[in-house]
């Protein structure tokens, strides 16, 4: 089956829905489906391809540009793929490929399926401002039209029935982890060598591994860290990640003085993803709805489970399907410092219990939340909807 993925999000750019594509591609190429990738191009994109299992083609236009820059060489090297390629069935998977990919392949007579995350259904319907009328349109009609729309969370699902699309054009396929993710063997090595480049030498660590957008709620794990500090002196909190909103949440480390125990790491290198997980003893991602964006799912908590980390994350979105309070993880109000506070402390209190729920994250992701799970399920998806044309 000739399968082509359709994303304006991509690695290397980072973020949830960029590492759902590589990973739902790869998981693909893996069960022997030709894969091609169109996607926008980045700094160092070229090494990276080189590395995966699937063709990547790349349109000259970075991510983060506007719109429109974006959408018209969409359209054009969306037509010229799918004359070369000519897929069997196109998976669209993210937001400005929805409207891009349905117009193209409905007009080359390609069955397409769009991957909804979640934002693209709070963000406009209903449409609030001209703006989102304009771009609600064509997504209105690329779902209504779909042979199959899939959806990252039971959550998601939810959010298109009550904006009116047919629940029987509706499936729900979760976000898988990696495997080589999963499966890394722990480096004590590569732990050591990495906290000595970070500088926190053998303190306890409170992580979050995502961008810095108010959306995260880094700004809450802030707020709640000196009465963290109070029981717990020698802990630090790490953000990794870039994103616009650094600066602010380096100026409320300041006022709230913490700065001494918050590291900003910028980008982390992917090689260095696993050892940064496991090197820590918290993680936590209290995220929250902003500007009408939401957490479909949680990819960040999925990679954490993974490698046995306790999670402490926002009650918010898909994230309930993900982390079971009590069991495998906390839950908690994501706008309330002192709730959050106070499950953090008790993680980094309890190491016992810490790493039972660090135990039990790790066998949910291995039973219901691994890439060639994930990729098994869009196979037989992608298969019947390419039969069915």
């Amino acid at each position: 089956m000739k399968i082509l993925v359709v994303t304006f999000e991509y690695p290397p750019f980072s973020g949830g829905i960029a590492t759902a594509a590589v990973t739902v591609a790869e998981g693909l190429a893996h069960t022997g489906c030709l894969v091609r990738v169109l996607a926008p191009s980045y700094p160092g994109c070229e090494a990276l391809d080189r590395t995966l299992a699937s063709t990547t083609v790349r349109i000259p236009v970075g991510h983060g540009k506007r719109e429109l820059v974006r959408f018209l060489p969409g359209f054009a090297y969306l037509f010229r793929e799918i004359s070369r390629f000519r897929p069997d069935v196109a998976l669209l998977a993210s937001d400005l490929a929805h409207g891009v990919g349905a117009v193209a392949c409905r007009a080359r007579s390609v069955p397409y399926v769009p991957v909804v995350h979640g934002s693209e259904i709070t963000k406009h319907f209903p449409p609030r401002t001209l703006k989102q009328r304009l771009q609600a349109l064509p997504l209105r009609s690329a779902y209504a039209r779909a042979e199959r729309v899939v959806c990252v969370s039971a959550y998601v699902r939810g959010l298109m029935e009550e904006a009116g699309f047919d629940p029987a054009r509706l499936s729900v396929i979760r976000n898988g982890v990696a495997d080589a993710l999963a499966d890394a063997p722990r480096d004590p090595a590569r732990e050591r060598s990495l906290r000595t480049r970070l500088g926190i030498g053998d303190r306890r660590v409170i992580l979050t591994f995502a961008r810095l957008t108010p959306r995260k709620g880094q700004d809450v794990v802030i707020r709640a860290l000196p009465a963290v500090l109070q029981e717990h002196p020698r802990a630090c909190y790490v953000m990794a990640g870039t994103g616009k909103d650094g600066a602010r949440l380096e100026r409320l480390a300041y006022e709230a003085g913490v700065a001494d125990a918050v590291v900003m790491t910028g980008r982390i290198p992917e090689e260095d993803k696993v050892t940064l997980l496991d090197l820590c003893d918290v993680y936590v991602l209290p995220s929250r709805e902003e500007a009408q964006r939401v957490e479909g799912l949680g990819i960040a908590l999925l990679e954490a489970a993974a490698r046995a980390k306790p999670l402490v994350a926002g009650r918010h979105g898909g994230v309930p399907e993900i982390v079971e309070h009590g069991v495998s993880g906390w839950l908690v109000d994501p706008l309330d410092a002192p709730d959050v506070a106070a499950r953090v402390g008790s993680l980094l209190a309890d190491a016992e219990g810490a790493a039972r729920m660090g135990r039990a994250a790790r066998a949910l992701v291995s039973e219901r939340f691994l890439a060639r799970m994930m990729a098994g399920e869009y196979r037989v998806l992608l298969s019947e909807v390419a039969a069915g044309r």
